[in-house]
């Protein structure tokens, strides 16, 4: 509810749409960085699938895997007070991302090779810039690890 009402005070009030989407293209753009550093190549990004959509799709270079990236970015207070970016991820979100998975290892371009989900977490908190990533963060259980 908090979140709704949070959503519906910075429309508003003049936050939110543009400089929401703005927010959500950085946070894929340093998830990419992420993801390529930790040896994957990006091969879509906004991927919308009859599952769901996937903020990035890469293969990693390792195993060939495919994985299902789900991007979290947030502004954070400067005390670092805020909800935490993985606190969006709840049962309903993890469900629609194992559809996801189970969507993209059904197309063509990605049959025979296995599907993982990570997360990336980017929180802009005061100045600094904080970036996690979680591997097979989501199991095809649903569950998160």
């Amino acid at each position: 509810m908090a979140g709704v009402l949070r959503g519906w005070l910075a429309r508003r009030l003049g936050g939110g749409g543009a400089a929401h989407l703005e927010l959500g293209r950085r946070g894929e753009r340093e998830a990419a960085r992420v993801m390529r550093r930790a040896g994957c190549r990006v091969v879509a990004r906004n991927l919308r699938t009859p599952g769901g959509e996937a903020d990035l799709v890469c293969i990693d270079r390792a195993g060939g895997a495919v994985v299902l990236v789900e991007v979290k970015t947030r502004v954070q207070p400067a005390d670092g007070s805020g909800v935490s970016p993985t606190a969006a991820i709840d049962a309903s979100k993890r469900r629609r991302l194992v559809s996801t998975a189970r969507s993209l290892a059904r197309l063509p371009r990605f049959a025979g090779r296995a599907v993982r989900i990570d997360v990336v977490t980017v929180e802009f908190v005061g100045g600094e810039r904080r970036v996690r990533h979680y591997v097979n963060a989501v199991g095809g259980d649903g569950l998160l690890r």
